[in-house]
């Protein structure tokens, strides 16, 4: 499995052309629009990742693969204690 997306952020030690950066500006006003594409975000990032980890939960549970339940079993399982 690999990332699907690749993000590269350089540290630059001058201010960028127009004056752009990532920070949020005191003086912008709140807008709808703005505040669907952060719930996007969210869910995008969130939500979909842990949709992800709930199908891998259900394919260790379904024995389709008994090799890869057998190791994450013999991994996780509680050891008891005398």
């Amino acid at each position: 499995m690999c990332p699907k997306q690749m993000y590269h952020v350089k540290a630059i030690n001058y201010d960028p052309p127009g004056g752009l950066d990532l920070n949020i500006a005191d003086e912008d006003e709140f807008s709808p629009d703005k505040l669907r594409s952060n719930i996007e975000r969210l869910y995008m990032t969130v939500i979909i990742g842990l949709m992800g980890g709930g199908n891998h939960i259900a394919r260790l549970r379904s024995w389709r693969e008994p090799r890869r339940t057998i190791a994450f079993a013999s991994v996780c399982a509680p050891i008891p204690i005398e």
